[in-house]
């Protein structure tokens, strides 16, 4: 969990600069003229007040705040996900590495007998049941 902070800290931190930066380019630009953030298609003309212009630009700088912490937290999400799966693939690795192992621990305490035969069945049936569930939230 500790990688996953860190890389939404590292994404949150190149986006909201980026961001920041294109909000403020606007505000210095040499030219005189009304731009805003993101060019967008707006139903009025925004260059005939100054009072219209900087209404304008807030709302397009909300907007694009909005747009670049959600793209942060869909990577975020994104990156866990695959973390996670990750994770149960190791697991159902490690299962399946030590599978026979645990059988042998098992027989050696247990005579072969039908209990046996029912616990590998068992173990076995465990490990299916995972990699369904692996298959499926993939």
């Amino acid at each position: 969990m500790i990688i996953c902070r860190m890389v939404g800290l590292i994404d949150l931190v190149l986006g909201e600069s980026t961001l920041f930066f294109g909000l403020i380019a606007p505000i210095f630009d040499d030219k005189r003229q009304y731009t805003l953030p993101a060019q967008v298609w707006l139903p009025y003309n925004y260059t005939t007040s100054p009072i219209i212009y900087w209404l304008t630009y807030i709302m397009n700088s909300v907007c694009a705040i909005s747009i670049a912490n959600l793209s942060v937290v869909m990577d975020v999400i994104i990156y866990g996900f695959m973390l996670i799966t990750g994770c149960l693939i190791d697991l159902l690795d490690n299962r399946l590495v030590h599978l026979e192992k645990n059988m042998k621990h098992y027989s050696t305490e247990h005579p072969v007998t039908s209990t046996s035969v029912n616990q590998e069945a068992r173990l076995l049936k465990q490990i299916i049941h995972n990699h369904i569930f692996i298959y499926e939230l993939v």
